[in-house]
């Protein structure tokens, strides 16, 4: 039956598995380095893979640039982009570091915390309610009011921030 000696003993249990000679496994790693570059200057597709949104090919070379220089990851340029930080006009790459985007996002956060802290206040002048509603509700308002808060954190302040510690607004002159 061509068991190995050591199986082939009375009384021993044990099952003999064939494998094949491992094959060496390839992880999925991104193209990395100056090939990525050099590809995402002629093909559109990839470079809207690579970064997240499409733009025409004379200013691929601009954004690449841009990165490189400023040792930005692919999800600070994203977050720049969609902060508005970052805009195309025409044939170039315009970086808008006008200090308006963080400043509004700061009175919007204001404004929201007044808010919810007033409709939570509010809810204390409520006894007729019972209390584990109450509660719902102010943890409900709370949970509201961190959601939107971080959320214009990360999406106004946070791309300003990645501006002023890279030096691009330090470099830039506003738009």
């Amino acid at each position: 039956m061509g068991l190995p000696t050591a199986m082939s003993g009375c009384g021993t249990v044990g099952f003999v598995s064939w494998s094949p000679t491992p094959v060496p496994a390839v992880p999925f790693t991104p193209i990395s380095g100056y090939c990525e570059h050099t590809l995402a200057i002629g093909n559109g597709r990839l470079f809207k893979y690579w970064v997240g949104f499409n733009v025409i090919s004379l200013v691929r070379p601009q954004h690449i640039t841009f990165q490189s220089q400023y040792d930005l990851i692919d999800d600070e340029i994203r977050w720049l982009r969609r902060a508005g930080h970052l805009r195309v006009m025409c044939h170039e790459l315009v970086v808008d570091t006008s200090r308006l985007m963080p400043i509004s996002a700061w009175f919007q956060i204001t404004l929201i915390n007044l808010v919810f802290a007033a409709a939570i206040l509010q809810m204390a002048g409520t006894e007729h309610a019972l209390a584990c509603k109450r509660d719902l509700v102010r943890m409900c308002l709370a949970l509201i009011r961190f959601c939107v808060g971080g959320l214009l954190l990360k999406m106004f302040v946070a791309p300003w921030r990645t501006l002023k510690q890279t030096g691009v607004a330090d470099a830039q002159t506003p738009v």
